[in-house]
């Protein structure tokens, strides 16, 4: 899946993901870059040129706006909020029936 569809499916990509979660309060491109790294304690990097493909799609679907004209500092619109949530929900039913299958593994 392409993550232009991804964002339109909203089914995100782990980028998309972290983006949109760090976006909570206005961030520029490399305050969101050290962000990521921060919050995912080292394991999950994004380097510049998607960090910036990424911010412009997501400006594109209007999930993200630009808080900020000179430093381009971004922030989740009301959309992206609800997206966010909603991925949140998804992606902690996935980690729930995962569990539920490894604790079967691990029995077995």
């Amino acid at each position: 899946m392409s993550r232009k569809n991804s964002i339109e499916s909203e089914q995100l990509t782990d980028t998309t993901y972290y983006i949109l979660l760090c976006l909570t309060e206005p961030a520029h491109g490399y305050a969101l870059m050290s962000k990521i790294q921060e919050i995912s304690s080292g394991t999950f990097d994004v380097g510049p040129a998607s960090m910036y493909t990424n911010l412009k799609k997501l400006l594109g679907a209007d999930l993200i706006e630009i808080t900020e004209v000179d430093k381009k500092s971004y922030q989740l619109t009301s959309k992206g909020t609800r997206l966010l949530v909603d991925e949140y929900e998804r992606r902690s039913k996935i980690v729930q029936q995962s569990k539920n299958i490894i604790e079967k593994i691990r029995r077995g």
